[in-house]
Formats: structure tokens, C-alpha cells, sequence
């Protein structure tokens, strides 16, 4: 399948593109914020959606991750490319941990909620 490689670079887009369209519509649930009649409300609806998009953009970073790992093991081996191949890793893990930190300080310790 070499057909398709390098991998990483054709799949890096869709967790941006998931991720920003996650948090504009679940911006967007909020400023349609009203009161549910029957069913879901609008606001709901997009929120919804929101979290769906948000879902899939993190399968997608985890689907990024492995293919860049993969995508890795054909670079070529100097020294400029290794350290620049360390330094794209290291960010990308801070990434994940700064989000994952994040999310601990809002959803187990309440910090910035009403």
C-alpha cells in the first residue's frame, strides 16, 4: 500500500477540522440556549452534534498518532529530521496531556462551572 503513504499528512486534517467544528457547535448550542418544549431542544440538538464531532476528532488524533508513527520509520535518518520528528512528537503529547489536565480541573474539581 505504498500507493497511500506518507499516511499521517493525509489524516492530520480531520481532527483539526472535527475538533473546530465540535466547538463551534457546541458554542453555538449555548448562544441557542431555550427551554426544551417536546424532545430535544435546538440548543441540545447542537450540542449533540458537538460531541459527536469532538469524539471523532480524538479518534482521529489516536488514528494520526499511530499513522505518524508509522510515517516515521520511513524518514529519512539525519539528524535534523530526528530531532525535528522528537520535537513534533513532544508537542503533540503535551497536546494530549494539556487537554487531559485540562478536563480534570473542570470536570473533577469544578474550576471555571457555575
Amino acid at each position: 500500500m505504498d500507493f497511500l503513504s506518507p499516511f499521517h499528512p493525509r489524516l492530520v486534517h480531520f481532527p483539526n477540522a472535527l475538533s473546530s467544528a465540535g466547538a463551534f457547535f457546541i458554542l453555538a448550542g449555548w448562544f441557542l440556549a431555550e427551554r426544551p418544549r417536546n424532545g430535544p431542544s435546538s440548543a441540545e440538538r447542537w450540542q449533540g452534534y458537538g460531541r459527536l464531532s469532538l469524539v471523532l476528532g480524538w479518534l482521529g488524533v489516536l488514528a494520526a498518532g499511530v499513522t505518524g508513527l508509522v510515517d516515521q520509520s520511513r524518514a529519512p535518518d539525519t539528524l535534523e529530521v530526528r530531532e525535528l520528528i522528537n520535537q513534533h512528537t513532544g508537542a503533540g503529547l503535551a497536546l494530549l496531556v494539556e487537554s487531559w489536565l485540562g478536563g480534570k480541573l473542570v470536570y473533577t474539581y469544578g474550576v471555571g462551572v457555575r
